[in-house]
């Protein structure tokens, strides 16, 4: 490393420079850029799985990806185009795989259970509608609401996973 390069401030890099040092073995800079995009890969997966559970492993296993292939990226678009189309493929998958198992449990299904440990179907029921609700609301919102009401995904959570995967790596 170059004795200039250990002084940079980390928001003051490019996602060129960042990415340069984290391939030559800065892994730990690969964090500026989860920070960097963490909004906008929640937007666009939530925008997609619309399920507020999956979005959080969706993006984690986006980033993960784009972590791990990172050599792959050619620098033809920018860093932020190839991690969004990275969490979209994601997020298509996940709905594939979301649909596939609820296609199998619609075979096997012979009605309503309900065990000991969960709400009556009639709180679930009220839940889920107002789940719902409360994300049509927030997708209606005009642009320059988004940092107001979507609701980011912990970064320190995501930090945690992909640097456990980074460290077996």
């Amino acid at each position: 490393m170059k004795p200039e390069q250990a002084f940079d401030a980390p928001s003051t890099l490019s996602d060129a420079q960042v990415i340069s040092r984290v391939r030559a073995g800065e892994r730990a800079l690969f964090e500026i850029l989860m920070r960097r995009y963490n909004q906008r890969l929640y937007r666009t997966v939530r925008a997609i799985v619309r399920n507020e559970g999956d979005v959080e492993d969706v993006m984690q296993q986006a980033y993960v990806n784009a972590f791990l292939h990172l050599d792959q990226f050619e620098e033809r678009s920018q860093f932020s185009t190839w991690l969004t189309r990275i969490a979209v493929n994601e997020s298509f998958a996940r709905l594939r795989r979301s649909r596939a198992g609820h296609a199998a449990l619609d075979a096997d299904d012979e009605g309503p259970h309900v065990t000991a440990g969960q709400p009556d179907p009639e709180r679930q029921a009220y839940a889920r509608e107002l789940r719902s609700l409360i994300e049509q609301a927030i997708d209606a919102l005009p642009a320059g609401y988004d940092g107001y009401c979507a609701k980011p995904v912990e970064a320190s959570q995501l930090l945690r996973a992909v640097r456990e995967v980074m460290l077996a790596s």
